[in-house]
């Protein structure tokens, strides 16, 4: 029989009260019957309750008046109940131990614990215009892309990986505005304010590539569809168009 049995056999049976002796007082019987209580509303608590119970019943024969019995009044099955009630003690620790072990493994772990993180982004100069989104987070949360303005005066986008403290600018892509990122956080797609036309350049560098044209440009996101959805002024709509540049199409026609 293993402990798990053991276990088992504590948790859906009840005792079997009649192997207990005769001769062990009504007392230390109840105590036992609260101690090995399935209900833990009615369950004893603490086992200083159940000491100090056991400590009265085994004072009872010093306080009690003496007696003279004869040994032939004495019945042959009668025997002391003192090492019986020290039985019983160490039954309810065992009882109280199967209880404990057994709580400790079914109950639910700790809440895992929520860490915020905190940093500051000090750019060499200072961010793209405020008339468009100037930043933009990976969908993964591992890249920052913003817009930082050079001594030109010209914005450029800038990565940086939120684990390193370095930013790099991705080549090619001077006069930049709106970034945004690719599901995949492979691509970024920004707006060349200077030559008026929407591009995508990869994160790990390269040419950027040119979809279309973008007289204005008023925010884009890319889709899981791998397709763009931009406004490309402030008064013609909703645009679509693939990430590969083709297929441009108008989706809302404004009042």
């Amino acid at each position: 029989e293993t402990a798990t049995d053991t276990l088992a056999r504590i948790i859906e049976r009840q005792p079997d009260w009649e192997v207990l002796p005769q001769d062990i007082p009504m007392n230390i019987r109840v105590l036992l019957r609260r101690c090995l209580e399935k209900d833990s509303r009615r369950r004893l608590r603490d086992i200083g309750d159940a000491s100090i119970e056991i400590d009265e019943t085994l004072s009872l024969p010093a306080i009690a008046p003496p007696m003279t019995i004869s040994p032939a009044a004495v019945p042959r099955f009668a025997r002391p109940w003192r090492s019986e009630a020290w039985g019983a003690a160490c039954l309810i620790l065992v009882a109280l131990l199967a209880s404990f072990v057994t709580w400790s493994l079914t109950r639910p772990g700790p809440p895992p614990r929520q860490t915020t993180r905190r940093f500051v982004i000090r750019p060499e100069t200072s961010l793209g215009t405020l008339r468009h989104d100037a930043l933009a987070i990976s969908p993964d949360g591992k890249h920052l892309a913003y817009v930082e303005e050079g001594g030109d005066k010209k914005g450029r986008i800038y990565l940086r990986r939120l684990d390193e403290f370095k930013a790099r600018p991705l080549p090619g892509t001077e006069s930049a505005i709106g970034p945004f990122f690719s599901p995949d956080g492979q691509w970024v797609g920004y707006v060349d304010s200077f030559q008026r036309k929407l591009k995508k350049v990869s994160v790990k560098g390269g040419e950027p590539v040119t979809l279309c044209e973008c007289s204005q440009f008023h925010g884009g996101n890319w889709a899981d569809d791998d397709t763009i959805i931009f406004a490309p002024a402030e008064f013609d709509g909703l645009w679509r168009i693939s990430a590969s540049g083709e297929g441009l199409e108008q989706l809302t026609i404004p009042d």
